[in-house]
């Protein structure tokens, strides 16, 4: 996987909820030839500026996603707090919103923006990072819309 787990940057992710029952992610190939394509949760970094976390995550969706969210609640947080994860409703996505750089990265083939069925087998079938992520989904899949 691309990403450090444990660098000391602070960073804010979405599991990003629409009214299809369905989870947004984002899906990114291995860098290793014999390793499967991974999903993670859209979302990145809380800069220093950032008032809080939800103001950054709001931030990094729009310019990932072009997504308009409601944040509903924290879910967990990981990685001695560095990472937390909020339940968010998907409002509006507007492909024009998207960052130069999130245009670029989805062109190039950098990775896809994925929806997947919230359902036991369709989350099972995936390779879903971190490992807490997709225990936290199946554990509470019958609650986040509710």
């Amino acid at each position: 996987m691309v990403e450090s787990y444990f660098s000391g940057q602070r960073r804010a992710r979405a599991i990003l909820l629409t009214k299809r029952r369905t989870i947004v992610l984002i899906k990114r190939e291995s860098d290793k030839p014999d390793e499967e394509a991974y999903y993670v949760a859209p979302g990145g970094f809380v800069n220093d500026n950032d008032p809080d976390e939800e103001t950054a995550l709001t931030r990094e969706l729009q310019a990932q996603l072009g997504a308009e969210v409601k944040i509903i609640r924290q879910a967990m947080s990981l990685f001695m707090s560095k990472w937390t994860f909020h339940i968010c409703g998907l409002i509006a996505v507007d492909a024009s919103k998207r960052s130069d750089e999130a245009k670029d990265a989805i062109k190039n083939g950098d990775y896809q923006i994925v929806e997947i069925k919230l359902n036991q087998t369709d989350i099972r079938a995936i390779h879903i990072q971190p490992r807490a992520l997709l225990d936290y989904l199946l554990a509470n899949m019958d609650k986040l819309y509710k």
